[in-house]
């Protein structure tokens, strides 16, 4: 009986409260979203390396289309090199989606226009296409490492700016957030594909001593069926 009478007791306190209760709402007001420990200059490297992922992903798109072309018709190759497209293409995009997440504005991401790229393109054989695509994939990822670098470095900054910040109230400021963001996310993927296109140059170069002149179209054959 004392039970039932205690929770009456608590529902009619319950409703009461309800009733006659200030409505709550929550507002974000005018300021913008509180970027925490953000690092300025790691995040200004991730800004511009969204550059360097799109340059790629239309370096690998003209690569891709000078194979699909008559002159120099190599639809395994083709596919490939469209592929690694879309998946630079995709990277830009995480890392634009990871600015933003970080307090970055859009605004701070200039895309800037990228130019046909004769470093790219007319290739005179497969060997040579897929040696430009390695030389390009190990200069993405050395962008990537040097970003890294660059996070851990870090700047100075006051663990408690009221105090003064001095002796062992400075600390460096590295972005470890990041950073396992660059290597979760890039770094292993990047180091993936140099070994992709090293052992495809590998299996082209045996292909040579056992099928002479029909190399190429033996390779391209085999590439279609990845």
């Amino acid at each position: 009986m004392k039970f039932i009478i205690l929770l009456v007791t608590i529902l009619g306190f319950a409703h009461y409260s309800h009733a006659n209760a200030t409505p709550c709402t929550v507002t974000l007001g005018e300021d913008k979203f509180p970027a925490i420990y953000n690092h300025t200059e790691c995040l200004n490297r991730i800004a511009g390396q969204v550059n360097e992922e799109l340059e790629a992903s239309i370096a690998y798109l003209q690569m891709s289309a000078d194979f699909a072309s008559e002159h120099n018709y190599r639809p395994g190759l083709a596919h490939f090199f469209l592929e690694s497209a879309a998946e630079e293409r995709g990277h830009a995009k995480k890392l634009i989606e990871f600015y933003l997440m970080r307090g970055g504005e859009m605004k701070n991401i200039t895309i800037k226009a990228i130019p046909l790229n004769s470093n790219y393109i007319h290739k005179t054989s497969m060997t040579e296409a897929l040696g430009a695509a390695l030389t390009l994939e190990k200069k993405v990822t050395k962008n990537i490492r040097d970003i890294i670098v660059a996070c851990e470095e870090g700047k100075g900054a006051c663990a408690d700016k009221e105090d003064g910040c001095v002796g062992e109230d400075w600390v460096k400021d590295e972005d470890y957030h990041t950073i396992d963001f660059l290597t979760g996310e890039f770094l292993s993927e990047q180091h993936e594909g140099i070994r992709k296109i090293l052992e495809l140059l590998k299996t082209r170069a045996s292909m040579s001593l056992h099928f002479g002149t029909l190399a190429d179209v033996i390779f391209d054959q085999e590439l279609q069926k990845k």
